[in-house]
């Protein structure tokens, strides 16, 4: 969790690659050829790449906060980005990095996907996305800069998340929905 997935290659006959950032640690280890579908479920964020064509090469765009294709411009004056680990620069002033949220371990560990995400006057909650009823959840505490370097598709949404609101993710749409507590 320390390096996020920010690179995703994908080969000639539409197989996934998936690496950190250019240098780390995690860009030099051999990956495994996985599905889209099977990546999403533990990284959200890697939705957004279902226009990449065979062959393409994406990688995150903290200041964007999006995917962007090496090589998509022909123009001769545009640069490609490079995948990066998020930046000072790029970082929300909201949001302390090191200030701890309580995360659902089953989202954390990838055995479900992140479903939702609230504050109240403890802090912020990241919760999974349960189908049916929800067991009972083990939580640990994650600093803020982990959390989004594991869900880059969090950043917007924890710097726009109000106390006493929830925001469930939409896979189909890519986004969060804001829902505002109603209280008993």
């Amino acid at each position: 969790m320390q390096v996020p997935l920010v690179k995703a290659i994908r080969d000639g006959l539409g197989g996934w690659t998936f690496t950190g950032p250019e240098g780390s640690e995690v860009s030099d280890t051999p990956a495994m050829e996985t599905t889209l579908g099977a990546v999403s479920v533990v990284w959200p964020h890697v939705s957004g790449l279902i226009r990449v064509a065979p062959g393409q090469t994406a990688v995150w765009v903290w200041s964007r906060h999006g995917w962007a294709t090496i090589g998509a411009c022909d123009c001769g004056e545009c640069v490609d980005p490079t995948a990066q680990d998020i930046s000072r620069a790029a970082w929300p002033e909201a949001l302390r990095p090191q200030q701890r949220a309580r995360v659902d371990r089953a989202a954390l560990e990838g055995h479900v996907s992140l479903g939702l995400m609230q504050q109240d006057e403890s802090g912020f909650l990241l919760v999974g996305a349960y189908p049916g009823e929800r067991p009972p959840i083990s939580f640990v505490e994650v600093p803020l800069v982990n959390i989004i370097r594991r869900w880059p598709h969090t950043i917007r949404a924890l710097t726009e998340l109000a106390p006493g609101r929830v925001m469930h993710w939409q896979p189909q749409d890519l986004g969060w929905n804001c829902y505002e507590l109603a209280m008993a």
